[in-house]
């Protein structure tokens, strides 16, 4: 009866401890990007916007990753989805004290390079050009694949990408997104 008891009590705090465990914690979603914006005559109409900068979160190269800033981090919002295999649809939103930038894009591959870029959009403001720009749907941004670790994979993307018009319609302004801008997720949902 001992030995039936000791197995009893065994099984039981075994499957206590199975039911007890769950799923590892997905880590926040976290990021970087430098958006240089061209303060200039760009699309057909005329830039509002009257200075060029970069404006960053955290700190990001085309060959490194040097600082990332996570979801709910001193009041920021991170959001990223990267899913599928060879071809990847990806989605992320940052929003970092006052910046924000979000970008879609339907189909990227390890293929895709400045030459053969995919397609995509990015809406992004800051505090120098006060008002949201949009890329508008007829004139998609490039995102592409150059520096040394770039690439995407399931949760994850380092991308390189320019918007040739960048637009905020309520004040008839297009300016542009050169192709120095990165954008990098990682801990994306998949």
């Amino acid at each position: 009866m001992m030995m039936f008891r000791s197995l009893l009590v065994g099984s039981v705090v075994a499957s206590s401890l199975a039911v007890g465990c769950s799923e590892p914690v997905a880590l926040p979603a976290s990021g970087a990007s430098v958006v240089s914006f061209n303060g200039s005559s760009a699309g057909g109409g005329t830039c509002r916007v009257g200075a060029q900068f970069n404006s960053r979160i955290g700190y990001v190269t085309t060959e490194e990753v040097r600082t990332v800033v996570q979801d709910n981090e001193a009041g920021s919002t991170l959001y990223c989805s990267v899913s599928g295999s060879s071809t990847f649809q990806v989605t992320g939103f940052m929003d970092v004290q006052g910046t924000h930038l979000e970008f879609s894009i339907d189909a990227i591959s390890a293929a895709n390079n400045s030459g053969d870029p995919a397609k995509g959009s990015v809406s992004f403001a800051n505090v120098n050009t006060v008002k949201t720009y949009a890329s508008p749907v007829d004139r998609p941004c490039d995102f592409w694949f150059e520096g040394k670790g770039q690439g995407v994979k399931e949760g994850e993307i380092w991308a390189q990408f320019e918007c040739p018009v960048i637009r905020n319609s309520a004040t008839d302004s297009d300016c542009h997104i050169a192709k120095s801008s990165i954008v990098v997720m990682k801990d994306c949902e998949i």
